[in-house]
């Protein structure tokens, strides 16, 4: 049993997904939900799925022009769509937590699989909702609307994804709509009578910080360099627990410190490089990252950060202030998706090198992201990468990508492959 304890809500409601494609319709959508709030033996944690109307009716393939920006997503009478939130009570200040989305696919046609000719065509998304600006949650009131998306992807396989990750501090709450649609330029011939069963489910877990004594530690200096005032520097993981909680914060001898995780570039090491157990890593709000390169420490820089760490099957979110992600997920064999690149990087060198089991969308932001051949040499399964069209993001992507990624110009169709 894991060492954090974590404190699992359970959801009792559930939102039903089924897809059957007949003839020239693509598809029939069904979502039931129930209006319930659960909350955890900390009486902290609510996760609420407002009903609304049920939605029953045809569901029709989309181009994704006609709907999709660079960050946005219109809601049309062709997508199926179910309104989740999560929430930390402000009274409880003493706690926090993370809030995930699932997706849990029961059964799936081979024909979206990436053995099927329609792989890739069926999709969901992720899109913040404010339920103050509406007075109803059902398509027909929302069909036009317009929402930010957070996270994108393809639904692709039988099992469960987290399809977004949110951590909470006392006093948020964070409503999104999951959306689901086929686009129409990924539909193939073996369309008709392809069928999914899945549901959408959430859960939140109190965020119960990794004790310090599972990490090697600094509070003075490192490799000669003086730290910041008040600063703990966790130079190695060494504990056993699988997933990691890092907070902002630890106290040692009555002294309170402000984490920083470091990324040794000129010995090849960080505070998880090689750590084979790992399968999950949640930062808290505030922690600090920062590289040494041999002679100074330089903050936002998460540098082969996870690099080997073959076991780790989710990218963690990274704060917004990072800017080099240099190796940082090198051969790590287990991942499976990243949910965003921070929209402030700038160097994306041998980044997902050797990682075979990524998939999927991959967003970056920056129109002038540097990258080489082997950002992405080394991945196997099916990728598209979003970024900014007319960038040198764009262009230098262009002529280094392998045969199984992909390049969309975000707001365009246009697909560039090798």
């Amino acid at each position: 049993m894991e060492k954090n304890n974590k404190i699992k809500i359970l959801i009792i409601s559930s939102v039903l997904l089924l897809i059957l494609v007949l003839g020239g319709v693509y598809a029939w959508l069904t979502f039931t939900t129930g209006n319930i709030i659960v909350a955890g033996n900390t009486h902290c944690f609510n996760i609420n799925y407002s009903k609304g109307n049920d939605i029953i009716g045809n569901i029709g393939a989309i181009n994704e022009d006609d709907y999709l920006t660079a960050s946005s997503i219109k809601l049309s009478t062709a997508m199926g769509f179910s309104p989740v939130s999560m929430e930390l009570d402000k009274r409880c200040n003493k706690v926090s937590g993370i809030g995930t989305i699932e997706l849990n696919v029961n059964s799936l046609s081979n024909a979206y699989t990436s053995n099927g000719n329609s792989y890739g065509s069926l999709k969901y998304v992720v899109a913040e909702f404010d339920p103050n600006l509406y007075t109803d949650s059902t398509i027909q009131y929302l069909k036009n609307q317009t929402f930010t998306y957070v996270r994108r992807g393809i639904i692709s396989e039988e099992g469960t994804m987290d399809i977004h990750t949110e951590y909470l501090s006392p006093g948020d709450k964070h409503n999104y709509l999951v959306i689901i649609y086929l686009d129409k330029n990924k539909v193939g011939g073996d369309i008709i009578g392809a069928n999914i069963s899945a549901t959408v489910s959430a859960k939140a877990d109190q965020f119960v910080a990794t004790p310090i004594s599972d990490f090697t530690y600094v509070t003075d200096s490192y490799n000669g360099i003086q730290l910041p005032s008040n600063t703990i520097l966790l130079t190695s993981y060494t504990g056993t627990d699988t997933v990691v909680n890092i907070p902002s914060t630890y106290i040692v001898n009555d002294t309170t410190y402000n984490v920083m995780i470091i990324s040794d570039t000129s010995n090849n090491t960080s505070t998880f490089s090689g750590n084979t157990t790992i399968t999950e890593v949640n930062f808290a709000d505030s922690v600090v990252f920062s590289e040494y390169d041999g002679t100074e420490l330089v903050n936002n820089s998460v540098d082969g950060l996870f690099k080997g760490c073959t076991s780790l099957v989710s990218a963690p979110k990274l704060s917004d202030t990072i800017t080099s992600m240099n190796n940082t997920y090198e051969g790590c064999t287990s991942l499976t998706n990243i949910e965003y690149v921070p929209s402030s990087v700038t160097s994306m060198l041998s980044t997902f090198k050797n990682c075979t089991n990524l998939e999927g969308y991959i967003r970056i932001s920056n129109e002038n992201v540097v990258v080489d051949s082997d950002t992405f040499n080394g991945t196997t399964k099916n990728i598209v990468v979003e970024v900014p069209a007319s960038s040198t993001t764009y262009t230098d992507l262009e002529g280094t990508i392998p045969n199984n990624v992909e390049i969309s110009q975000l707001g365009k169709t246009q697909i560039i492959s090798p």
